[in-house]
């Protein structure tokens, strides 16, 4: 995915004045899926991007 789909995501959401989340991925440690620093938005309707998907992108969802 581009790197730009959350940036996207956070501009569009602003200006339509919808509440959204900003998830980000602040360390990794062993096998993961996704670096450090991937983020993904997540809005009331659907998830922008990607934080590498299973139970952290779900858990995170959950908690958004």
């Amino acid at each position: 995915m581009s790197n730009t789909v959350w940036i996207n995501a956070l501009a569009e959401l602003q200006q339509q004045g919808e509440p959204c989340v900003l998830v980000t991925i602040i360390e990794e440690r062993g096998s993961t899926p996704r670096n450090a620093g991937s983020k993904m938005v997540v809005s009331r309707e659907r998830l922008y991007d990607t934080i590498g998907g299973g139970h952290l992108e779900y858990k995170a969802q959950q908690i958004a």
